[in-house]
């Protein structure tokens, strides 16, 4: 006898079946996604939950409450200890309010400065710096980077003294902001900065504010003066780093001119690198330090190809927001009360379809606004993180138009998982595609400023999905009322499309860092977005 039909042909016969079949079961599931939508989004997003700030009563009240959902879905726990959490300790830092600081001339006279008028503090130090005095140094830029050929800190030593330095990069050939041109490097930022001058030896590190910067000092100062968190624990040898407004800065460099005439004069050498400034600092930062409780949600809705247990299709979206501030509570309804119920939805999407063959899993990150914490640890202590081979991050999807998205990254690390969002786009929720964000050169660098970070920088392919909404961001008016239901539904289809396409692949996905521009392929088909 003639075998008419080989196991190959037979395999696509049902995969081709199944996907006729999931279209229409899909269809009949989603008739309840809107109900299911605004209930879940009305609860988290309520003022009971109070904001849902990480390590909260209503962060850990937000968390119980997506576990009873997953399960009731039956998607199973891929936590600790067969539990839907993923429990975790967060170091916890507030600077006192009655922090001060004094400068002493070469007479021993003593000005003292306080905490939110003249200064503000990045960190408080360690407890054997807390009341030291110390000279203090002027190094630059406080920049030593072998790559561009530059230091700062060349012939210097620092050790305790307390390094003063400026914001930012230095000129290159008089015509470039940054060392790469007009792209910025990581000493654009202050953090590697302060990290340096604890590796050489200072004892204190003090920023330079720009125009830029000293023009939000109201916002700085804010943030600044709010509690602190980090995944380790706060460890001796930390040095105290702050940051001057304009008053302080030019009595402490002995300046009698404008403030924007000092930064010139700075940039410019009126002062050199090891140029020691005619005051002693005396610190006196106070703070509290303590351990708090944090917990991601995960579970999973496990594969029905044994083969392929070994490859994770993860979804994901930050479920913390600011809290309450004052008398106000943020509730977040679009950031990220939106993103979380939207993959609550595909799960339960994809659960009673039950058609994956890869496992998905659903992972619900806390203290993202705390800086994407939650999703590093994660990555770091994950027992099966080697096993991911995609990420799906959504963050904000609820407002602006209702036929369009922003998409960043789904491009950079592989070009199969750029097509396959762009096909299972069009097989679903046919949004207009926005990739103004997925520009390298964007300067809100929104590719490094969510949860889907963390994968990528460990090789993960990611695609993230936002609305990128301004008028609400981070305000007490971010509310349900304001919610667009329909269009978190079309993201919910869209992400359970992707994830079951990566998930049902007959390969692994390919990964070929193509870093492939979206905006520049849509403009070549001259695809527009609405207005946003």
């Amino acid at each position: 006898m003639i075998q008419i039909f080989s196991p190959l042909v037979a395999i696509f016969l049902f995969i081709g079946c199944s996907h006729l079949h999931n279209e229409k079961q899909l269809e009949m599931l989603t008739k309840d996604s809107r109900v299911l939508l605004k209930s879940n989004l009305e609860f988290l997003a309520s003022d009971e939950l109070e904001g849902r700030e990480a390590t909260k009563n209503g962060a850990r009240v937000a968390a119980q409450y997506i576990a009873s959902q997953l399960k009731q879905y039956g998607i199973k726990p891929f936590g600790d200890d067969g539990t839907y959490f993923q429990n975790f300790k967060l170091n916890r830092t507030l600077i006192k309010k009655d922090s001060k600081l004094q400068l002493v001339d070469s007479q021993n006279d003593r000005e003292i400065f306080n905490i939110g008028e003249s200064f503000a503090v990045y960190s408080a130090g360690d407890s054997s710096m807390a009341h030291a005095g110390t000279d203090i140094i002027f190094v630059g830029f406080g920049i030593t980077d072998s790559t561009y050929d530059y230091d700062d800190y060349a012939g210097l030593d620092v050790t305790g003294k307390t390094v003063v330095f400026i914001s930012g990069e230095p000129e290159i050939e008089g015509d470039s902001l940054f060392f790469e041109g007009a792209q910025p490097t990581k000493w654009s930022v202050s953090k590697p900065k302060r990290a340096l001058a604890l590796e050489k030896g200072a004892a204190g590190a003090i920023l330079i504010l720009n125009m830029k910067w000293l023009k939000r000092w109201d916002r700085l100062n804010k943030y600044m003066g709010s509690e602190k968190f980090s995944l380790t624990e706060k460890k001796e040898g930390n040095i105290p780093s702050i940051l001057l407004d304009s008053l302080l800065a030019k009595k402490m460099f002995g300046y009698d001119k404008k403030y924007t005439q000092l930064l010139i004069d700075l940039k410019e050498g009126l002062f050199k690198a090891g140029d020691i400034l005619p005051f002693t600092i005396k610190w006196d930062i106070n703070f509290i330090s303590d351990m708090a409780d944090a917990r991601n949600v995960v579970g999973i809705i496990e594969g029905m190809d044994q083969s392929l247990e070994k490859e994770l299709v993860t979804v994901g979206a930050h479920y913390d927001h600011l809290g309450v501030k004052g008398r106000q509570v943020y509730n977040g309804a679009d950031d990220n009360g939106s993103g979380t119920v939207a993959i609550l939805e595909s799960a339960r999407q994809i659960a009673a379809l039950k058609s994956n063959r890869r496992p998905i899993v659903f992972i619900f990150h806390t203290a993202e606004e705390k800086g994407l914490l939650g999703a590093y640890y994660l990555t770091n202590n994950f027992a099966r993180f080697d096993d991911i081979i995609v990420n799906i991050n959504m963050d904000m999807v609820g407002r602006e138009h209702i036929d369009s998205i922003f998409v960043v990254g789904s491009g950079k690390l592989s070009s199969e998982f750029f097509n396959i969002v762009e096909t299972a786009n069009k097989e679903t929720a046919n949004f207009v595609f926005d990739y103004t964000l997925d520009d390298e050169n964007h300067p809100l660098r929104i590719y490094y400023r969510s949860d889907h970070w963390a994968y990528a920088k460990k090789g993960v392919p990611v695609v993230f999905l936002t609305d990128q909404h301004k008028e609400d961001y981070h305000k007490p008016t971010d509310d349900v009322e304001k919610i667009n239901f329909e269009k978190i539904n079309k993201v919910a289809r869209l992400t359970t499309q992707i994830a079951l396409k990566v998930a049902n692949l007959d390969h692994k996905l390919i990964i070929d860092n193509a870093n492939i521009s979206g905006k520049t392929i849509n403009k070549e088909n001259k695809q527009t977005s609405p207005s946003h």
